[in-house]
């Protein structure tokens, strides 16, 4: 998996805040041996005995021992203390002479455990056989002649779920172990897996999952309380989604893994009432096993990792180190976390458990971190290359004016200037013209440019305009509007201040973006238009409507796609070519593949107040800030098919936007905009993390790295070269697109004092992102370059 592991670092710089959960993490500690395919894992409460099960391997899945299979196994985990530090060893106990049963289609490992006897029921190929957990040796292997796919434990009796073909309809049997007899059978649903024992208020009960026809969206639960063993139906039904495959109970509560749709659902079985959590995974890499506790569900992934919901919130809040095997199952035993993988990335069966610690240590200097004072309500910023300053815009409050701050190199705040009371909108969504160093700003009911240089306005009233949301677009300023009956994108020329075009934008309008495409084979780039908006007034149904321009006076967008419930920020990524869209009421990232306009969206592991804010794209990854007070990682998959949830950074403020600066692909800094206090209160103050906060002058001689300037450029380009190790008689410079295309060179140029300027052929380049080469035919050095025209 692409990691960019020098982001991930600053930013777990910020676990030594204030808040006790920010530090919080796993991280890898040991790994030990085991037989092939280990499915479960579970602790003695009697004596303490860590216990594992491996499935074996079957290659064909013919229930044979052919050549290279290996029978199932049973081992234990033992713990001791050498030098200091915990080793953990895998010891087998016994060798299986059969393969388990499982349910059609999935390895889903169900035994049932009788720890008041220590015994363990296992099914196998048409039989229930079990064993005794103290001396590790068969105590009956005749149980029952029942084909079973999942063993649960009812006082004397055993809950065996039998699923007479793939998506056929199964039965509860119940069997009694005194008598070895089924006193009944309950109907359940097509493909059962499981069933599970509880206690609840209304006395003994019972659930049982099914997973329904396999591909379609109807698993189920069948859960109630019963009289006796003898005769019971389950009165209560809820469908959980496509394919499930775990399912659990504890405090009153059932949590069923839904692996097709990414979600835990939650059941109360009191109340009946069910929550959904989303793990944030992909593909065919969701949610297997999962375990309860101390509030927190840990919840294993085929995406290589497992993630921590914290039940009160319903928010993912840590995920684990990640690792490229399919992990099926998890025990968290004090400070250290047991995954246990089935199979590694190619699907063939594993042979170990790997082990992670908890941490609340941070191993970074937490002054690199600080708290810059700013006005009330911070809710947007913008990095100024030119000045080297951060500005940052506020709200304000009833009382107190929105205001405009700068944040220096060192992370000093200054207040630069003060808007009238109330006249700022949230969200803030301004647009910045940095060559000609204009910012324009929707107020209520007009928009204003300021100077970005000597933050004084520059024209009070451009147009009398109530605007939600403003882009540049070269010499004209596009300017989202409400409108009674269908809202608009009104394109203003600057140089008269008029209206030359009305373009339709659905219905409650909430962003814009004017971004370049650019296609494989062409250097210039098409210049399009997104819009994101309602589909009706009534509905908060979200789509983007988008497509290319080609002239400013009369434009339509040709395409729309539909972008989730409650939209409310819209992203364009050079690197990846993707338009990118958060949704609020149903906390997700959805993706606009360019390329060829299909989407895909990826929830956030977010529910409640858990809102996205504006997203920030740093290459192949994509930075949510939320409203859990939280920064939420998003990368792309090995296939380059979908983001993924990938980390998650705690913070102790609600955040809506994310920047940086950048050098050589590394952050130099990082300011978090933070509007809200974690309990809600107005913040005052945002988060700079400033990864060189000592200022040094450095002899330009000794630095590694290229100088050049100003980047963006408009055309002219100053390159100052750096490293003593060229060869001053023989400089290239190449210029290429983001796709590697080659769309400008200059040789044999011969420096002026270990500085060459030039003059870029701009009538031939757009506006975009491209990389710029030096280059004396031994070094080569690469760098980002934007064009701005």
């Amino acid at each position: 998996m692409a990691k960019f592991y020098y982001f991930a670092a600053i930013l777990v710089i910020l676990f030594a805040s204030e808040s006790p959960l920010s530090a919080q993490g796993y991280s890898y500690y040991d790994m030990v041996g085991v037989g092939y395919t280990p499915v479960h894992i579970v602790k003695s409460p009697n004596d303490g005995t860590t216990h594992v099960f491996c499935a074996g391997k079957d290659a064909n899945y013919n229930g044979l021992l052919d050549e290279g299979d290996e029978y199932p196994s049973w081992w234990i985990i033992k713990e001791s203390e050498e030098m200091g530090e915990i080793i953990f060893k895998a010891e087998k106990k016994f060798d299986f002479d059969s393969f388990f049963k499982f349910p059609s289609g999935v390895e889903v490992f169900r035994p049932g455990f009788d720890w008041a006897n220590d015994v363990v029921y296992i099914p196998f190929e048409g039989v229930i056989k079990a064993f005794d957990m103290i001396d590790f040796d068969i105590h009956d292997d005749q149980v029952a002649f029942i084909n079973a796919t999942s063993v649960a434990l009812a006082g004397g009796h055993l809950l065996l779920t039998v699923t007479p073909g793939a998506d056929q309809v199964g039965k509860l049997d119940v069997l009694n172990l005194t008598s070895g007899q089924v006193l009944q059978s309950v109907t359940a649903k097509e493909n059962v897996m499981q069933s599970v024992y509880y206690q609840s208020t209304k006395g003994i009960s019972i659930a049982m999952l099914s997973n329904g026809p396999y591909g379609e969206a109807n698993g189920v639960v069948q859960y109630g309380a019963i009289n006796h063993m003898f005769s019971f139906d389950l009165e209560d039904e809820v469908i959980v989604g496509k394919s499930p495959n775990h399912m659990i109970f504890n405090n009153g509560k059932l949590y069923v893994s839904v692996n097709g749709d990414h979600k835990i659902v939650e059941i109360d079985v009191e109340t009946h009432e069910t929550r959904t959590f989303y793990t944030g995974t992909i593909a065919f890499n969701g949610p297997r096993d999962i375990f309860v506790s101390e509030g927190k569900l840990y919840v294993a992934t085929y995406q290589g990792d497992v993630r921590v919901i914290n039940l009160q919130t319903g928010c993912v809040e840590l995920i684990s180190g990640e690792y490229s095997e399919k992990i099926e199952t998890v025990l968290p035993l004090n400070e250290y976390l047991f995954m246990l993988a089935s199979y590694d990335e190619s699907y063939s069966s594993a042979n170990y458990i790997t082990i992670n610690k908890f941490t609340d240590e941070s191993p970074f200097d937490e002054a690199i971190v600080s708290y810059p004072l700013v006005g009330i309500r911070p809710i947007g910023s913008y990095y100024d290359d030119v000045q080297e300053l951060y500005h940052v815009f506020c709200l304000g409050d009833d009382s107190q004016s929105p205001s405009w701050w700068t944040i220096d190199k060192e992370g000093v705040s200054t207040n630069k200037y003060t808007f009238p009371l109330g006249s700022l909108k949230e969200p803030f969504k301004p647009a910045i013209d940095g060559e000609n160093r204009t910012i324009y700003i929707p107020h209520y009911n007009y928009i204003a440019s300021y100077n970005l240089d000597d933050f004084t306005i520059d024209d009070p009233e451009i147009v009398p305009i109530d605007a939600i949301a403003l882009d540049l677009a070269g010499s004209h300023l596009l300017a989202a509007v409400h409108f009674d009956g269908g809202d608009s994108v009104l394109v203003i020329n600057l140089q008269s201040n008029s209206v030359i075009q009305r373009v339709y934008a659905g219905m409650h309008v909430r962003d814009i973006m004017y971004y370049p495409h650019f296609v494989e084979g062409n250097p210039k780039p098409i210049i399009s238009l997104a819009i994101l908006t309602n589909k009706n007034e009534s509905s908060s149904e979200s789509q983007l409507l988008f497509g290319a321009i080609k002239h400013m006076e009369h434009f339509t967008l040709d395409n729309a796609v539909d972008v989730g419930l409650n939209a409310n920020h819209l992203l364009f990524s050079q690197y990846l070519q993707s338009l990118f869209v958060t949704s609020k009421d149903d906390y997700a990232l959805h993706q606009l593949f360019l390329s060829d306009n299909t989407s895909k969206s990826t929830k956030l592991g977010t529910i409640g107040s858990g809102y996205p804010g504006q997203p920030y794209a740093l290459f192949d990854m994509i930075l949510v800030p939320t409203y859990n007070s939280d920064i939420r990682t998003l990368s792309m998959d090995d296939f380059n098919e979908q983001v993924y949830l990938e980390e998650i950074i705690l913070l102790r403020y609600k955040v809506e936007q994310v920047d940086m600066v950048l050098d050589d692909a590394k952050p130099l800094s990082v300011l978090f905009v933070t509007p809200y206090e974690s309990d809600g209160a107005y913040s005052s103050e945002v988060i700079f993390v400033n990864t060189n906060p000592v200022s040094v002058e450095t002899n330009p001689r000794n630095v590694n790295s290229d100088l050049i300037y100003p980047n963006p450029t408009n055309g002219s380009l100053a390159i100052v070269l750096n490293d003593e190790r060229y060869n001053m008689s023989n400089i290239r410079v190449d210029i290429f697109n983001q796709f590697g295309q080659f769309v400008f060179s200059l040789e044999n140029i011969i420096p002026s004092n270990n500085m060459i300027h030039l003059v870029l052929p701009i009538e031939n380049l757009a506006s975009g992102a491209y990389y710029i080469t030096v280059s004396d035919g031994k070094i080569s050095k690469t760098q980002p370059l934007t064009i701005v025209k």
